[in-house]
């Protein structure tokens, strides 16, 4: 199973591409959520070049975006010399699928309802002219396998999750907007959930 998390500059299916957190888990045994974390791709794209090839901004996003934490701002938002090209990620994203991912494998890609996979099939297609990094019913959403899993969730299908099966969990719940952190909760909350 995949978990995938985007940060983005707008929420239509055309929004700058800010930064993309992946894991993958191959099983449901206990783990620390640091090696999680340890096995995470994580990416930051260059967001001049996405501007250049036609890729847009939401002006209530950057407004959002101001009232971010620096650390958030730092990840995701601030520019640096190492941001990828958005066709050099998602080169890298598709390497990481595939090193991960055996020829007969049924793959399963889990986000928070169709947000993320929408923009990045968007930016595969449109901008780059490539195939998406997953077929549209490979896709599963986090928010309804949680709702049924623990039919007692609280706001917004967030669940505590068992420390003594994903010892150091919990204390993320409270970080935002950093991908590689969110897929990996998401993945602790389906699989490690109480």
């Amino acid at each position: 199973m995949f978990f995938l998390d985007i940060e983005t500059l707008g929420t239509s299916q055309s929004a700058v591409v800010l930064s993309i957190g992946m894991i993958h888990l191959e099983n449901q045994e206990d783990r620390s959520f640091q090696s999680i974390l340890d096995s995470s791709l994580f990416l930051k794209l260059d967001s001049k070049s996405q501007i250049q090839s036609g890729r847009t901004v939401d002006k209530s996003t950057m407004e959002w975006w101001a009232k971010q934490g620096q650390t958030e701002k730092i990840k995701n938002l601030i520019p640096t010399q190492g941001d990828l090209l958005a066709s050099d990620a998602i080169l890298q994203t598709k390497k990481f699928i595939s090193d991960r991912s055996k020829p007969k494998d049924r793959l399963t890609c889990f986000t928070r309802g169709s947000f993320d996979s929408m923009i990045l099939d968007h930016l595969c297609v449109h901008t780059l002219g490539v195939d998406p990094l997953f077929k549209f019913w490979e896709y599963r959403d986090v928010r309804t396998a949680i709702d049924i899993l623990y039919p007692e969730t609280a706001v917004r299908s967030y669940v505590k999750i068992d420390e003594s099966r994903c010892p150091g969990a919990n204390k993320f719940m409270e970080s935002k907007h950093s991908p590689d952190i969110d897929a990996a909760l998401d993945a602790a909350m389906i699989l490690y959930g109480v």
